[in-house]
């Protein structure tokens, strides 16, 4: 494999499609090569996406048809009524931990590309971070979708299409660690009562619970003593060691925490839980939201903390997680496609007017 390549000078006014067409080839050129043999697996793994897809649907079906049980009874006035109560104390408060959560998320990045040894510049991260997590956490596939934008700024960087690879992996373990680590383990301190209130008796849904806690461990088990690299389809990953792997799960926490006490300022005042049992309802929905596949568990998630908060009107905490969904999601969403679109307009400005310079 050759080195690293040298960044290109943005001045010059690179062609980002090629760059990222480029990447994709060498990509898919590294899966081919380190094939041993003819591709077999295949319709295997097209039946499993298909199955996958259904599944997400049944799901996001599923969690519809509970919420529509759950809040037939009230009107669209009344479900969207709670904007108006909100203080504008409550809204500066979700909106200073919106974007302290945001903050937090440029973390990921940051220990993914020591991961991969390499440095880039904070303000490139900051970047690559939040528009990649804003796409993520809308439009779900965050492999893709933040990929995408993360392929496009790293590889100004020099990053190879192996290294972005493993970035865009690192991030979406980290997450997936921390939901597993937090939400299983707080199945443990949320009350039976509102446990059954989703229809998951304890005894069932604590052993669960314990499980996953169980796989997680052995997964901790491995990065403190697998050091050579994996191959997965032709593509070597390196397991993170197991000090990053910790830091994995705290920070992905910390993250999970932030962006529930944003809904926590956001509730109605009939809830009575306090903020840890509330994170802990927070971080159990999150993580079945993650199982269910659907892209950001939209539907799932709401169901769940509907049915998990009993003591409040239904109608208000729909809405609150209405005001949630705005102020942590299609907020920071629309800031980033603004962001993105401008920074690619003045990038092609920039190329336009090098390409008519040189022809002169």
């Amino acid at each position: 494999m050759s080195g690293p390549r040298e960044a290109p000078n943005v001045e010059d006014g690179p062609d980002y499609a090629d760059e990222a067409e480029h990447a994709a080839i060498a990509a898919a050129a590294r899966f081919e090569e380190h094939q041993d043999g003819p591709i077999e697996a295949q319709p295997r793994v097209s039946r499993l996406t298909t199955f996958a897809a259904f599944f997400s649907g049944a799901v996001f079906v599923g969690a519809l048809f509970v919420l529509y049980q759950v809040l037939k009874r009230y009107s669209l006035e009344q479900l969207i009524g709670h904007f108006s109560d909100l203080t504008w104390h409550e809204i500066l408060r979700a909106t200073v931990l919106t974007v302290l959560g945001y903050l937090v998320l440029t973390f990921y990045d940051v220990l993914a590309l020591q991961h991969v040894r390499r440095h880039v510049p904070s303000r490139k991260v900051a970047l690559a971070s939040f528009i990649g997590f804003a796409f993520a956490h809308n439009m779900g596939m965050a492999p893709l979708t933040g990929g995408s934008v993360r392929l496009r700024i790293y590889s100004e960087e020099g990053l190879t299409a192996n290294e972005i690879a493993t970035v865009i992996m690192f991030c979406t373990l980290t997450f997936s660690l921390g939901v597993t680590a937090a939400g299983s383990a707080l199945f443990f301190f949320i009350p039976p009562e509102i446990l059954e209130n989703i229809y998951v008796p304890h005894f069932v849904a604590r052993p669960l619970a314990a499980f996953m806690l169980v796989v997680l461990m052995g997964y901790l088990f491995l990065t403190w003593k697998v050091r050579r690299a994996i191959n997965v389809f032709g593509w070597h990953f390196h397991l993170p060691t197991l000090r990053s792997t910790i830091l994995q799960i705290l920070l992905a926490m910390v993250d999970l925490s932030v962006a529930g006490s944003v809904l926590y300022q956001l509730l109605p005042g009939d809830v009575t839980l306090s903020l840890p049992v509330f994170l802990a309802v927070y971080m159990v929905a999150m993580l079945v939201g993650m199982l269910s596949h659907v892209p950001g568990g939209l539907g799932v998630f709401e169901a769940l903390v509907v049915l998990m908060l009993p003591d409040a009107p239904p109608d208000a905490v729909f809405g609150s997680l209405l005001a949630y969904r705005v102020t942590y999601y299609i907020v920071p969403f629309a800031i980033a496609s603004l962001t993105l679109g401008i920074r690619e307009a003045i990038n092609s400005h920039h190329y336009s007017k090098r390409t008519r310079a040189a022809r002169r």
